[in-house]
Parts: structure tokens; sequence; C-alpha cells
């Protein structure tokens, strides 16, 4: 008689190892009759069968089983299945083990082990349901554990910081400018490389990025400390090749996110006075009228200098007003580039003393290449030293003369970007809106000049009244007539 709770002994068949008989292998687990018994796939055996895939005279190679992913996950279960990824001899390959239950009838829960947490220690499963028989839930977990696999991080040498950081660069190449690229590598070079590079990328922890963050704010590096604003950079270098790392599998999670990069002040915008511009447009007619021209569009138009270098006689439409902004002019590897505008090509009104201003200035350069027997093309550049106005001004060298300029007229904190600030704030103390100031200047977001100072001047911008906007025209039927004319009168009798 049957003893209550014994276990029932697996039924034996004849023909095994060396004439002795063996546990048989079950049905599910092979798919069909196991008469061939387990040598001839070389499947694993049970835990009781004492061998687990290996023959007397050493390690064979496994045969692949018709059931068996070919990735070489075999399928073994008692109660629940498992797949045990365990690396093949001499593949080095991670162990990825998992478990499938019965939640209902045709449900089964499947779960695959990917790991542990490298700062809490817990282990981290990747799970799944699927809906069918046991033996497709098999295979679903097999296909479960492969992906688990694969998604599990590196932890070969090329799975360091260093080479992480530079596929990431060349990933990011496609999409940033030849200006941001050399600013990139710079940073990458110096600090980023020389404390993190030979770190495995898998292994980098929150702390390990604020332990750098603190060392660049406190010891900073041969120049001396790193600015906040700077330290930000770094840190959104770090953030965005880590997240690149995550979906290619080098790491499980991004510790960058958690990162607490130094607090940048805030710093109250101080664009030059009206007193100020007109002082340094004064002493730019009598000495540059180039520069001045180029000041006088920078304070009305607000953009860029990169934009304003790059403009073409061509974007320019005295009849309407109106010029075009579609590109823009940097340094890249001591080299001028031209690329695209930085967010989007728009196009700006122009009031009536800056369309005056930019006929006197074609005149002039149409008189300078008379004298010199040479012929100005539509094509030609606005802004150029050439007779042809073929060449355009170096942008490094337009900042170096408008400081000249400042130091000259005795004008100290004044930067030529600070044109740019001066135009947002006139724009917005005329009582155009946020949104269509930063429009104008060509920002995605008015976030940057949202906090512009606020003058009691409003802005001498009577184009902005031919904007296709709706809200533009809205918000300039707000400003009279009479205030823009009283400013423009202020304007002339200042210059």
């Amino acid at each position: 008689m049957k003893r209550r709770g014994a276990k029932r002994r697996a039924p034996l068949v004849p023909g095994g190892r060396g004439g002795t008989s063996e546990p048989a292998l079950s049905r599910w687990r092979h798919g069909f009759e196991s008469r061939w018994g387990c040598d001839r796939w070389g499947c694993e055996r049970h835990p009781w069968s004492g061998d687990r895939s290996l023959r007397e005279d050493g390690p064979q190679p496994r045969s692949v089983h018709p059931f068996v992913h070919p990735g070489g996950c075999a399928v073994t279960a008692d109660v629940a299945l498992v797949v045990d990824c365990s690396p093949t001899v001499g593949l080095g390959r991670p162990v990825v083990t998992g478990s499938m239950r019965q939640r209902g009838k045709g449900a089964w829960q499947l779960r695959v082990y990917v790991g542990r947490d490298p700062t809490t220690g817990r282990k981290h499963y990747v799970e799944r349901t699927f809906r069918g028989g046991q033996r497709q839930a098999g295979r679903a977990l097999a296909a479960l554990a492969l992906e688990a696999e694969r998604l599990t991080p590196r932890s070969s040498k090329h799975g360091t910081m260093e080479a992480l950081l530079y596929e990431w660069l060349a990933h990011a190449t496609m999409s940033f400018s030849p200006r941001t690229v050399e600013t990139t590598e710079g940073y990458l070079r110096t600090p980023i490389i020389p404390a993190l590079g030979a770190l495995q990328a898998s292994k980098v922890t929150t702390a390990d990025l604020d332990r750098f963050y603190r060392d660049l704010l406190e010891r900073g590096g041969q120049n001396g400390q790193y600015a906040p604003a700077t330290i930000r950079r770094i840190h959104g270098i770090l953030r965005r090749a880590l997240t690149l790392g995550v979906k290619w599998g080098w790491l499980s999670n991004n510790p960058a996110i958690d990162a607490s990069p130094p607090r940048v002040p805030s710093r109250e915008l101080a664009p030059p006075t009206p007193d100020v511009l007109a002082r340094l447009l004064r002493l730019a007619e009598s000495t540059n009228p180039d520069l001045a021209t180029f000041i006088a569009l920078a304070a009305s138009t607000g953009a860029r200098r990169g934009e304003l270098i790059a403009m073409r006689r061509c974007d320019i439409d005295f009849t309407g007003a109106m010029i075009a902004v579609e590109r823009g002019i940097v340094i890249a590897h001591h080299e001028l580039v031209e690329q695209g505008t930085k967010t989007q090509i728009r196009r700006v009104a122009l009031d009536r003393s800056t369309v005056d201003v930019l006929r006197a200035h074609f005149h002039r350069q149409d008189t300078r290449a008379l004298a010199c027997g040479a012929t100005i093309e539509r094509t030609a550049l606005v802004f150029s030293h050439d007779v042809e106005c073929a060449y355009p001004w170096r942008p490094d060298s337009t900042s170096r003369a408008f400081r000249m300029l400042c130091r000259e007229a005795g004008i100290t904190g004044v930067r030529l970007h600070d044109l740019r600030h001066d135009a947002a704030t006139r724009l917005l103390a005329a009582g155009i809106d946020v949104r269509t100031v930063a429009g104008r200047l060509g920002h995605g977001t008015p976030a940057p000049h949202s906090t512009c100072t606020r003058t009691s001047c409003p802005a001498p911008i009577e184009g902005l009244r031919r904007l296709s906007s709706k809200r533009c025209r809205r918000q300039c039927r707000r400003v009279t007539r009479s205030r823009l004319d009283t400013c423009c009168c202020r304007m002339r009798r200042r210059i």
C-alpha cells in the first residue's frame, strides 16, 4: 500500500549510460516521446540524475534540440518551467534564469532574472503575461530570456565611460552644429574623460557624478574652478550619453537623472540704455559706418551675431520692410562654417529708420565697388570687408571691434549679445506678448527673455504691425500710434 506523502519515483528507461536505467524525461519537455533518451540531444538532466550534460571524458559540444531556441536556452522544469541560459563552455555569456507559473486557464506568468540593482542590491526581474498552451509559453519564456540577456548591461572592456561617450558623440554629430561638436569634444577631453573615462559605464553611480561635480566646483582644473553654468553643460552631456547607453544596453539605468549639479545663480539682465546705445551709434558712424549699421540692425531685430553676419542682400525686402533670417555663420575648428539657424527660419519686420540705415549702407558698398571696377551680386553678403562682398566678417573679430568701440566710448559692462536683450526688453515694454517676442528673436520657447527688465521707453518698431501673427496684431493695436511716434522722435533726438 502506498504511503501518504511519499514521493513518486520517475519511471526508468532501459538503455541508459552503462546499461543502467535512468529517469525518463517528461513529454512536455521534449515535445515528443523521449525514447531516444537525453544523450541524443545533449539536454540537461533532472536534478536527481546526477550528470548535467557532462560525459566521463570531459565537456562535449551540445547538440541543438528541435524545440530549444537557437540561442542555446534549454527548457527544464518540474513544477514551474525554468529557462537556464547558463554560459556555454568558452562563450562567457551572462547567466539569465527565468521561470513561469500558471495563473489560470491558458494564462502563464513569465519571469526572467536580469541582475541586481547596484545601489539597493535588490533583484530585478522582467515579467510578462502569456496566453496559450504550456509548450507555447515555454517558447515565449525562452525568447524572453534571450531578450533579457540582450538588454543585460555589458561588462567587457568596451563598456567604459570613454567608449560610451565617444560612441554617443559620433551618433549625435548628425544633429549637432559644427560649433557644438567642437565644444562637446573640448568638454570630453577635459574634464570628463580624465575623471570618468576609465570607469565601467554599468558601474557609474549617482554618487560618482555628484562627487565629480563637487570637485569641478571646488578644485577645478588647469584653468581654475568651473562655473556652475559650465558644470550644468557637462551634466547635460553626461545625461544624454547615459540615456543613449540605456537604450543600447550598456547599462540598466541612468544615474545622471538623480544627480545634483550646482544651481546656476539667477542674473538680472542689464541691457544697454537708450542713451548708451545712442552714444555707441554716434561714435561708430564717425569711425566705422559699417559697424554702426551692424549695431543698428542688431538692436532693431534682436538677431544673433552669426545670423547677421550670414545675411545676404537677397534676404532683405525693402518694399515690404522685412528681412529673412535663414542661416548663420560660426567658427568650428578655426574655420568659418555656414549653417542653418539655431531654431527656426523666420521673417522679421523692420522700422523705417532701420530701412534707411540699410539703404545708406548698400549705397556706400556700391560706390566703393564702382570705384574699384567691381560688381556686387544680389546674393552678396550684407557685411563684408571685401569689395565684391563675397567674404563674411569673422564672428570673433566683430565682437572684438564692438569691445574696442565700447572702450573708446568709455562704456563698460556691455556686450554685443546685450543688444539682443535690449531688443527683447523694448518689445516687451511696448506691450508685445512674450510668445511673439520669442518668435521674433528665434527662440523655441519664451523662457530666455521672459525675465527681461522693462523700460519706460516703448520699442520704435512700427513694422511689427505687418507681422502675420494674429496675436501680434492684437497686441500691436494696444500700442497707440502716438506712443510709437513719440518714442521714435525721442530716439532720433538722442542719435
